[in-house]
Protein backbone atom coordinates (compact mmCIF):
# COMPACT_ATOMS: atom_id res chain seq x y z
CA UNK A 1 0.00 0.00 0.00
CA UNK A 2 1.40 3.28 -0.96
CA UNK A 3 2.11 5.85 1.47
CA UNK A 4 -0.71 8.52 -0.09
CA UNK A 5 -3.13 5.92 0.33
CA UNK A 6 -2.59 4.74 3.78
CA UNK A 7 -2.29 8.60 4.98
CA UNK A 8 -5.86 8.95 3.12
CA UNK A 9 -7.09 6.05 4.81
CA UNK A 10 -6.15 7.10 8.00
CA UNK A 11 -7.48 10.69 7.53
CA UNK A 12 -10.27 9.62 6.18
CA UNK A 13 -11.18 6.80 8.68
CA UNK A 14 -10.17 9.76 11.66
CA UNK A 15 -12.78 12.14 10.43
CA UNK A 16 -15.53 9.61 10.00
CA UNK A 17 -15.14 8.64 13.44
CA UNK A 18 -15.52 11.88 14.98
CA UNK A 19 -18.45 12.46 12.63
CA UNK A 20 -19.66 9.16 14.51
CA UNK A 21 -18.53 9.50 17.63
CA UNK A 22 -20.76 13.13 17.61
CA UNK A 23 -23.49 11.47 15.73
CA UNK A 24 -23.37 8.70 18.98
CA UNK A 25 -23.69 11.49 21.76
CA UNK A 26 -26.55 12.78 20.29
CA UNK A 27 -28.70 9.04 19.02
CA UNK A 28 -28.70 6.17 20.78
CA UNK A 29 -25.72 3.73 21.32
CA UNK A 30 -27.35 0.77 19.04
CA UNK A 31 -27.74 3.21 16.06
CA UNK A 32 -24.15 4.06 16.37
CA UNK A 33 -23.06 0.29 17.18
CA UNK A 34 -25.30 -0.95 14.44
CA UNK A 35 -25.55 1.70 11.46
CA UNK A 36 -22.72 4.39 12.11
CA UNK A 37 -20.13 2.29 13.24
CA UNK A 38 -19.67 -0.41 10.53
CA UNK A 39 -20.62 2.26 7.28
CA UNK A 40 -17.94 4.48 8.58
CA UNK A 41 -15.42 1.63 8.91
CA UNK A 42 -16.58 -0.33 5.31
CA UNK A 43 -16.29 2.76 3.19
CA UNK A 44 -12.80 3.51 5.21
CA UNK A 45 -11.73 -0.15 5.10
CA UNK A 46 -12.84 -1.54 2.10
CA UNK A 47 -11.39 -5.31 3.19
CA UNK A 48 -13.91 -6.79 5.11
CA UNK A 49 -17.52 -4.42 5.35
CA UNK A 50 -19.35 -7.49 5.40
CA UNK A 51 -17.44 -8.51 8.34
CA UNK A 52 -18.14 -5.71 10.15
CA UNK A 53 -21.59 -5.06 9.02
CA UNK A 54 -22.64 -8.56 9.80
CA UNK A 55 -21.16 -8.35 13.59
CA UNK A 56 -22.19 -5.25 14.35
CA UNK A 57 -25.92 -6.29 13.15
CA UNK A 58 -25.94 -8.25 16.22
CA UNK A 59 -26.32 -5.08 18.33
CA UNK A 60 -29.44 -3.64 16.53
CA UNK A 61 -32.14 -4.74 19.58
CA UNK A 62 -34.98 -6.85 18.94
CA UNK A 63 -33.45 -8.13 15.37
CA UNK A 64 -30.00 -8.29 14.94
CA UNK A 65 -29.13 -11.75 15.54
CA UNK A 66 -32.25 -12.84 13.09
CA UNK A 67 -30.58 -10.38 10.76
CA UNK A 68 -27.02 -11.87 11.10
CA UNK A 69 -28.59 -15.67 10.69
CA UNK A 70 -30.59 -14.88 8.01
CA UNK A 71 -27.51 -13.20 6.29
CA UNK A 72 -25.48 -15.43 7.16
CA UNK A 73 -27.32 -18.44 6.07
CA UNK A 74 -28.04 -16.34 2.59
CA UNK A 75 -24.19 -16.18 2.50
CA UNK A 76 -23.77 -19.70 2.52
CA UNK A 77 -26.30 -20.56 -0.01
CA UNK A 78 -24.85 -18.30 -2.28
CA UNK A 79 -21.63 -19.48 -1.97
CA UNK A 80 -22.99 -22.86 -2.70
CA UNK A 81 -24.61 -21.42 -5.98
CA UNK A 82 -21.19 -19.70 -6.67
CA UNK A 83 -19.72 -23.38 -6.94
CA UNK A 84 -23.03 -24.38 -8.99
CA UNK A 85 -22.45 -21.68 -11.56
CA UNK A 86 -18.43 -22.51 -12.05
CA UNK A 87 -18.81 -26.18 -12.32
CA UNK A 88 -22.87 -26.52 -13.60
CA UNK A 89 -25.64 -27.55 -11.62
CA UNK A 90 -25.64 -31.30 -12.30
CA UNK A 91 -21.82 -32.07 -11.81
CA UNK A 92 -22.09 -29.88 -8.75
CA UNK A 93 -24.58 -32.15 -7.38
CA UNK A 94 -23.16 -35.35 -8.60
CA UNK A 95 -19.50 -33.83 -6.56
CA UNK A 96 -22.06 -32.97 -3.53
CA UNK A 97 -23.41 -36.83 -3.03
CA UNK A 98 -20.04 -38.59 -3.89
CA UNK A 99 -19.29 -41.21 -1.46
CA UNK A 100 -16.43 -38.64 0.07
CA UNK A 101 -18.58 -35.75 0.69
CA UNK A 102 -21.91 -36.90 1.23
CA UNK A 103 -22.58 -36.86 5.18
CA UNK A 104 -20.71 -33.33 4.87
CA UNK A 105 -23.04 -32.15 2.47
CA UNK A 106 -25.92 -33.63 4.52
CA UNK A 107 -24.74 -32.10 7.58
CA UNK A 108 -24.42 -28.69 6.22
CA UNK A 109 -27.66 -28.78 4.32
CA UNK A 110 -29.63 -29.44 7.63
CA UNK A 111 -27.88 -26.91 9.61
CA UNK A 112 -28.68 -24.64 7.02
CA UNK A 113 -32.49 -25.67 7.83
CA UNK A 114 -32.44 -25.81 11.06
CA UNK A 115 -30.50 -22.38 11.89
CA UNK A 116 -33.38 -21.12 9.96
CA UNK A 117 -36.18 -22.88 11.68
CA UNK A 118 -34.32 -22.13 15.05
CA UNK A 119 -34.72 -18.37 14.45
CA UNK A 120 -37.81 -18.02 12.95
CA UNK A 121 -40.54 -21.22 14.00
CA UNK A 122 -38.76 -22.15 17.19
CA UNK A 123 -37.67 -18.14 17.93
CA UNK A 124 -34.29 -19.88 20.11
CA UNK A 125 -31.88 -17.71 19.38
CA UNK A 126 -28.83 -19.74 21.56
CA UNK A 127 -29.88 -22.89 19.45
CA UNK A 128 -29.87 -20.35 16.01
CA UNK A 129 -26.12 -19.36 17.10
CA UNK A 130 -25.02 -23.09 17.81
CA UNK A 131 -26.59 -24.13 14.14
CA UNK A 132 -24.48 -21.28 13.02
CA UNK A 133 -21.30 -22.60 14.20
CA UNK A 134 -22.24 -26.33 13.05
CA UNK A 135 -22.47 -24.37 10.07
CA UNK A 136 -19.23 -22.77 9.69
CA UNK A 137 -17.72 -26.44 11.00
CA UNK A 138 -19.75 -28.44 8.52
CA UNK A 139 -18.94 -25.72 5.44
CA UNK A 140 -14.84 -26.26 6.34
CA UNK A 141 -15.16 -29.99 6.63
CA UNK A 142 -17.51 -29.95 3.31
CA UNK A 143 -14.68 -27.22 1.51
CA UNK A 144 -11.99 -29.65 3.21
CA UNK A 145 -13.01 -32.51 1.06
CA UNK A 146 -12.64 -30.79 -2.61
CA UNK A 147 -8.28 -30.88 -1.33
CA UNK A 148 -6.38 -33.55 -1.32
CA UNK A 149 -5.29 -34.91 1.59
CA UNK A 150 -6.34 -31.99 3.51
CA UNK A 151 -8.91 -33.51 5.66
CA UNK A 152 -6.50 -35.99 6.81
CA UNK A 153 -3.85 -33.52 7.67
CA UNK A 154 -6.29 -31.40 9.99
CA UNK A 155 -7.36 -34.39 11.80
CA UNK A 156 -3.31 -35.48 12.26
CA UNK A 157 -2.95 -31.66 13.52
CA UNK A 158 -6.08 -31.65 15.73
CA UNK A 159 -4.83 -35.31 17.26
CA UNK A 160 -1.20 -33.87 17.09
CA UNK A 161 -2.70 -30.67 19.93
CA UNK A 162 -5.00 -32.90 22.19
CA UNK A 163 -1.72 -34.88 23.05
Amino acid sequence: MSVSLSVFLSVSLSVCLSVCLSLCLSVSLYVCLSVCLPACLSSCLPVCPSVLQGVCSLFIPRIGITLFIVFYTFGNICTLGSTMFLLGPMKQLKKMCDRTRALATAIMITCLVLTLCAAFWWKNFGLALLFVILQILSFTWYSLSYIPCAREALMKLLSMCVR
